[in-house]
């Protein structure tokens, strides 16, 4: 694996989940026709449509952001992608054998390919990694989506580390949208706007009933050097 991570721990504020509640549907009601929060308790999320890894998504709670893009700047190499374990990012986050959930980039060394990775894993249990990764088809028009029952990853990942319980929770609904934010773009804004630099961390799962929606998946890394230009105007 790689050699011993950098971790750097930050406090997060953590609001009233009514107040946050309330929060949540007003910046959501500025992009969508309907919309409804409630506090309630947490569903069983191992049964349809979530399937998770663990009952809950309660505990502990932690976020780990984990590498990032500019490991491929100014040109990828297998040093920079690295090769993390989800297990021991849970034990970096004093959660060891904690349930993961998130996103994040499959490894290419058991893909083969550069990839997306859905993780969801309870790094407790291997028959308990129920990750998937999604990759572009050979096409290049197409793509693939695979189990992947593995605890390592490449890149960069955006986690979600808890003890896998039940709990409160807030339930959103969310419906015709109307504005010019996504789901989660609408929710964070509103969070930003109402706790300002007191940093709130999230982490959920959600499901699209109806309609569609954009979804990135990663191409094959490219080995050409890139250079970036970083303009930044201020303005008095």
């Amino acid at each position: 694996m790689a050699s011993p991570l950098s971790v750097e721990k930050k406090p997060l504020h953590v609001p009233d989940l009514g107040d946050m509640s309330q929060v949540l549907k007003d910046g959501l009601l500025k992009n969508f026709e309907t919309v409804e929060t409630e506090v309630v308790d947490c569903p069983d999320l191992t049964q349809k449509p979530w399937s998770l890894a663990a009952p809950g998504i309660c505990g502990g709670n932690r976020l780990a952001d984990v590498g990032g893009p500019p490991y491929l700047i100014p040109r990828p190499t297998q040093e920079k992608i690295g090769r993390y374990d989800m297990a021991e990012i849970a034990k970096d986050c004093d959660l060891p054998g904690g349930f993961v959930f998130g996103a994040g980039a499959g490894s290419s060394r058991i893909k083969g390919v550069n990839c997306e990775m859905m993780p969801n894993n309870l790094t407790s249990c291997e028959d308990k990694r129920l990750s998937y990764t999604a990759k572009v088809g050979d096409t290049g028009s197409d793509w693939v989506l695979e189990e992947y029952p593995h605890n390592e990853f490449s890149l960069l990942a955006n986690l979600a580390i808890c003890e896998g319980k039940a709990g409160k929770v807030i339930r959103v609904t969310a419906s015709s949208r109307h504005g010019g934010k996504n789901f989660v773009t609408a929710m964070r804004l509103a969070l930003a706007n109402r706790y300002g630099d007191k940093a709130v961390g999230v982490g959920g799962v959600f499901q699209i009933e109806n309609g569609s929606a954009k979804l990135h998946i990663m191409v094959s890394i490219c080995n050409v050097c890139v250079c970036v230009c970083v303009c930044v105007c201020v303005c008095a």
